[in-house]
């Protein structure tokens, strides 16, 4: 996946899983809302509700878990992005420039050098 914002490859946009998450929270509450407006409130939450459920109040707490959620995707997303570039730096990547240690400078991709030394990827000193 392509993040229009960073022009990377692989790992999550983190304004898109913020949107995400945003809405997903935000539409949940605002439906909450709107069951707790028709049916009323439930038994066990009536005893800790301090005000009257309205309307308005429903698309205020709504907007709160749109704004919650956004943040904690993004977050998430950001995390995420951090830990997959070290691991790449770490373990060596597949996007990184390919070469051999035989000095013979054709690569293969997947398939090693072109005269078998199978060192694509990170370069590696020879083992005796």
């Amino acid at each position: 996946m392509r993040c229009g914002h960073h022009g990377k490859k692989g790992g999550l946009c983190p304004v898109s899983l913020g949107i995400a998450i945003g809405l997903t929270s935000g539409l949940a509450v605002f439906i909450w809302s709107l069951w707790i407006l028709y049916y009323g409130v439930p038994p066990g939450m009536a005893a800790r509700m301090m005000v009257a459920p309205t309307f308005v109040g429903g698309l205020v707490h709504a907007l709160m878990a749109f704004v919650k959620g956004f943040l904690f995707g993004f977050f998430i997303a950001l995390f995420y992005d951090l830990i997959l570039c070290c691991k790449k730096s770490w373990c060596g990547s597949k996007d990184k420039q390919c070469t051999c240690n035989c000095g013979c400078g054709s690569c293969g991709g997947d398939a090693g050098c072109s005269c078998g030394c199978k060192s694509c990827g990170i370069s590696k000193a020879p083992t005796v």
